[in-house]
């Protein structure tokens, strides 16, 4: 499905919203590639931006969430426990 603003989202829907497995895209280069539950990246996922930042791991309606790797795009990376999109524990 595409929409106005250009975003792309092609994969399960439930509700009117994206749910289950589902790819989506923006204009401005960010990218998902995971699980959603009520339109929100929700369970394991990749999130790639614009700048090469990627992110692969757990989400929890929409934060990262869980057990995860953040790769910076310059050859710095961490991997750890991640709460509301804060890292918690990190191993570099």
């Amino acid at each position: 499905m595409s929409f106005t603003r250009g975003d792309l989202y092609d994969g399960y829907w439930k509700n009117n919203a994206p749910w289950g497995q589902g790819v989506y895209t923006s204009p401005s280069g960010f990218s998902y590639n995971g699980q959603w539950q009520n339109g929100k990246m929700h369970g394991p996922g990749r999130l790639a931006a614009p700048n090469e930042r990627l992110y692969d791991g757990d989400f929890d309606m929409g934060n990262k969430d869980g057990e995860g790797r953040m790769d910076y795009g310059n050859g710095d990376w961490y991997i750890g426990q991640w709460k509301n999109d804060k890292v918690l524990q990190s191993r570099r």
